[in-house]
């Protein structure tokens, strides 16, 4: 096929999707409510990355006020007594071993003495970091290492720990870290935008992924969904209710009851045909007015305290959940609502969801608030 031929394509496919995306936000009636969803879920992020911005600046001067410091202290001589150096060091030490009991430690004229037993991965960051605390001129290491726990008493139990310099190896950035990775971000997607070539497609690409992971503060994987399983996003939500506990269980645990009373979903039926009795098909609203269908079963059934469910694996949206009822004084019941899941394209579907206003966390919350009044009418 000429290279013509692909362009017109091209210029035809782009023009029916501008056509269609005019039609969807021009429409008389509900395409005013879609632009104001997005508006809305605009004005949102702008603000949310307004305060973000803020909180990482402030940390970013902290940050450097503590780096500062930390030079000023390494220009003078530190000529604390042994017994303040040894509180440092096995401060030290439980920050970056997963057993301090295991390692015992001396010191004499600010010289470290460590013996014991450690983790063979866990023996040179120990090093490395003792060797940065202030007061130690020098670290003598007589440690034995083993590469597992098999058959070491001392090295029983005790929990694996990240260091004081992983951060930005895990899920959580701190703010100045988000704030440095989200500029250096938008810096790469201009000057991609400013070559318009392969080198800068590339440039653009990544700067993009940048900044969207500093902004959002996701990792990777619940960035994209993949690999996530159902642990993607989060929402917890809990509400009091002033209606007994056996009523407010019957509405919930029957799941065809649903779409009365919750306007985001449309339909809820069992698929006991396919051989497992627990199986429900669900079809709920999506962003843009589409709709999102998949199959669930009910793990866990505890009358008048607790539902469970999940998505079954193959679904479009992977996710699992948990409905938990406390019967509180004069007849009230607090509902906890726990859920889990990994919308197509992880994070990123999810913001685009928001901003066509079907963000679950909002969703679920009014549905609490619906299902409140609905009950609380009726015990009136």
């Amino acid at each position: 096929m000429r290279s013509g031929d692909l362009d017109r394509r091209a210029t035809l496919l782009g023009g029916a999707g501008l056509g269609a995306a005019l039609m969807f936000f021009l429409e008389p009636d509900a395409g005013r409510r879609r632009r104001g969803r997005v508006r809305a879920g605009v004005s949102r992020g702008a603000r949310s990355l307004g305060r973000a911005a803020d909180v990482g600046a402030h940390d970013l001067g902290n940050r450097a006020r503590g780096v500062a410091a930390a030079a000023r202290r390494r220009l003078r001589a530190d000529d604390a007594p042994d017994e303040i150096v040894m509180a440092r060091v096995r401060a030290a030490l439980g920050r970056v071993v997963s057993h301090p009991h295991a390692v015992e430690t001396e010191v004499d004229g600010g010289r470290v003495v460590l013996r014991g037993a450690v983790l063979s991965d866990e023996l040179r960051p120990l090093v490395a970091e003792l060797r940065r605390v202030r007061g130690v001129r020098g670290v003598e290491d007589r440690l034995a290492a083993f590469a597992d726990v098999e058959g070491q008493p001392a090295l029983q139990g005790g929990r694996r720990r990240r260091g004081p310099r992983a951060a930005a190896a895990g899920d959580h950035w701190p703010p100045a870290t988000r704030l440095a990775a989200t500029l250096a971000g938008g810096t790469l997607v201009a000057l991609g935008a400013r070559r318009r070539d392969g080198l800068g497609a590339a440039l653009g690409l990544a700067g993009a992924a940048l900044a969207v992971r500093g902004a959002s503060n996701v990792g990777a994987r619940r960035l994209t969904g993949i690999g996530a399983g159902r642990d993607a996003l989060r929402v917890d939500r809990c509400i009091v209710i002033d209606a007994p506990v056996a009523q407010v269980y019957k509405l919930f645990s029957h799941w065809e009851r649903w779409p009365s009373v919750m306007r985001h979903v449309r339909d809820v039926h069992s698929t006991a045909f396919s051989g497992d009795p627990d199986r429900t098909r669900w079809t709920v609203d999506g962003p843009a007015g589409t709709t999102v269908s998949w199959d669930a079963v009910t793990t866990r059934r505890v009358p008048g305290r607790a539902i469970g469910w999940r998505s079954v694996d193959g679904s479009r949206v992977r996710h699992e959940g948990a409905l938990r009822f406390t019967p509180l004084d004069t007849g009230r019941t607090r509902v906890d609502v726990h859920l889990r899941y990994t919308p197509p394209a992880g994070a990123v579907g999810h913001v685009v969801a928001a901003m066509f206003g079907r963000d679950p966390g909002r969703q679920i919350a009014e549905e609490l608030r619906r299902v409140k009044a609905l009950l609380e009418r009726r015990r009136a």
